[in-house]
């Protein structure tokens, strides 16, 4: 039983890394590539950057921008991210770091994340073929594919699951492990070069952090001997990636300040991009209507079915399980929160943020935001296909034809 747990969990993780290649194939085969600041902003400094270091020089400085620009302080270098150097070593046997190559690098985004939304939704008590079929849903969500015209900001998103896991794995006392994934999930969140996702992770973790423990946690299973003990050890892994970040992004603040309206306080630019009602609901239903820079269409099945999940939540409460019932509503509450919240100018919540709150003024495209609400979607999803699965008398556990149904019918309505 063991042996096929374990077998079922690698055939999972190599499904989930190998699917957005495929489901991505026009872009992974080189059919068609990747537009916006692709080419001209995010790969030429890959490959400027790999063409130094095979010639024995590790550039610090761009000569080519204006009268110079810092290379190692620009975040679109992305100098200090780790996995990225798996360019400079695709370069450093090939001899050439092709835009395509680079492509496929940042479509392995998607699969950091996926895999991370699956471990994830697994410590959440989802069922492992329910979990594998959210995490192979995540390559279909339109806020996860446009990212990729961001590499960066693609590669600083995929880590956060990670991190949501990490905390959870403290909640089951896994100090040791939770440790590591934390502290290395955010390190990479800090240094993946997209500022902006730094600031909106907080939007995730400091209410996740807050709240989890408590749904979590169960009367006779004691996962947690001390609350305060677990806000501790959380601390430690999360204060400790930002105090190594910390002296790099500081100078990234100082060079973005000194970039044409990089200023401070500037409700026009941070009001920018708007996202009202009409892009909220056509995220869910008919995408066209939805500004790009925040939609998070998933299909219309996903829409049906957490449709479906909370009218089954309304309607049978009695028969959904305590656990369930707590993961849904905290979803659903985080995602009208945020949902506001990415209203811009038309809510009056980030208006006092704007006042109040440090960073807030200085950024924009705060519609993007909506990319930390991506893992609730999918948890909802999660929770709905299951009551509706056992509302058909038909078991989770032995749909493996209808879950791979399932997912070409949802592909097919992408």
């Amino acid at each position: 039983m063991k042996i096929d747990l374990e077998f079922k969990t690698r055939t999972s993780i190599i499904i989930i890394l190998i699917w957005p290649f495929i489901f991505l194939f026009p872009i992974s085969f080189g059919i068609i590539g990747i537009g916006n600041d692709f080419d001209l902003i995010y790969f030429s400094y890959k490959r400027y950057i790999a063409e130094m270091l095979v010639e024995g020089i590790i550039p610090l400085w761009s000569p080519s921008e204006g009268t110079g620009f810092s290379l190692i302080f620009n975040p679109f270098a992305q100098y200090f991210y780790i996995p990225g150097w798996i360019n400079y070593i695709v370069h450093f046997f090939s001899k050439n770091l092709s835009l395509h190559n680079y492509a496929l690098y940042t479509i392995s985004a998607i699969s950091i994340f996926s895999l991370g939304i699956f471990f994830w939704l697994r410590t959440l008590k989802i069922e492992s073929s329910i979990a594998l079929l959210s995490a192979l849903l995540i390559t279909c969500s339109l806020k996860v594919t446009e990212l990729l015209r961001f590499p960066n900001a693609a590669h600083a998103a995929a880590w956060m699951p990670w991190a949501l896991y990490g905390i959870n794995l403290m909640i089951f006392q896994r100090v040791k492990l939770s440790f590591y994934i934390i502290f290395f999930s955010n390190i990479f969140i800090l240094t993946a070069g997209y500022p902006y996702f730094i600031v909106y992770s907080l939007f995730l973790f400091i209410p996740y952090i807050i709240f989890i423990p408590i749904i979590l946690n169960k009367k006779g299973e004691i996962y947690l001997t001390n609350y305060l003990v677990f806000y501790f050890y959380i601390f430690l892994p999360f204060s400790l990636s930002y105090l190594i970040a910390l002296p790099w992004l500081l100078k990234v603040k100082e060079f973005l300040n000194s970039l044409v309206d990089r200023t401070e306080n500037n409700w026009e630019f941070a009001t920018e991009h708007v996202f009202y009602w009409k892009d909220s609901v056509g995220s869910w239903v008919f995408p066209p209507s939805s500004s790009t820079e925040g939609w998070y269409y998933s299909g219309i099945l996903v829409t049906i079915l957490i449709g479906f999940g909370l009218v089954y939540l309304i309607t049978n409460n009695s028969k959904i399980n305590i656990l369930d019932k707590k993961l849904f509503l905290f979803s659903l509450i985080f995602f009208i929160f945020i949902t506001y919240f990415s209203w811009g100018k038309y809510s009056l919540l980030f208006e006092w943020s704007w006042n109040n709150v440090p960073l807030i003024g200085s950024l924009r495209t705060w519609p993007r935001i909506n990319i930390i609400f991506v893992p609730f979607i999918l948890l909802m999803f999660s929770i709905a296909f299951k009551y509706f699965l056992l509302s058909k008398n038909e078991s989770p556990s032995t749909n493996t034809n209808k879950l791979i149904i399932s997912l070409v019918l949802i592909s097919l309505f992408i």
